[in-house]
């Protein structure tokens, strides 16, 4: 069952720009939630666990810009993935304790091409 809480525009007191937010992901422990905002790069909030609010923590530097359009974690949690609009995949390392998120690299695809991949696949979860 959903019910709605609160909502967050862009441009809210407190919250980065989500100018284009295109995707979302929770992290592994559900602390966490990464957004992808096209025009604006990657936010990261706080969610409660007990209430499920979030708290902008920041947005982190490298990466991002490029139109991020699809996340996708690591079935560890090691990883964040960013497809962009500009055919590129930028990679970030992710703390498993903090959650916070760190620019590893960006991969592209070479074409010179202006188009971005359609999706970044999920992970499966492990198994057992």
């Amino acid at each position: 069952l959903l019910t709605f809480q609160s909502e967050h525009f862009d441009n809210t007191p407190g919250y980065a720009s989500l100018q284009g937010a295109a995707s979302v992901r929770v992290g592994p422990g559900g602390n966490e939630v990464y957004v992808a905002a096209f025009y604006e790069g990657l936010n990261v909030y706080d969610r409660d666990q007990t209430t499920g609010a979030l708290t902008f923590r920041n947005s982190p530097p490298g990466g991002g810009g490029g139109g991020p359009q699809w996340l996708a974690l690591s079935s560890d949690g090691g990883r964040l993935y960013s497809a962009l609009w500009v055919s590129a995949l930028d990679v970030f390392s992710r703390n498993p304790v903090t959650g916070d998120i760190t620019f590893l690299e960006r991969e592209l695809d070479g074409t010179g091409e202006s188009r971005g991949p359609a999706a970044v696949p999920q992970s499966p979860e492990p198994s057992s």
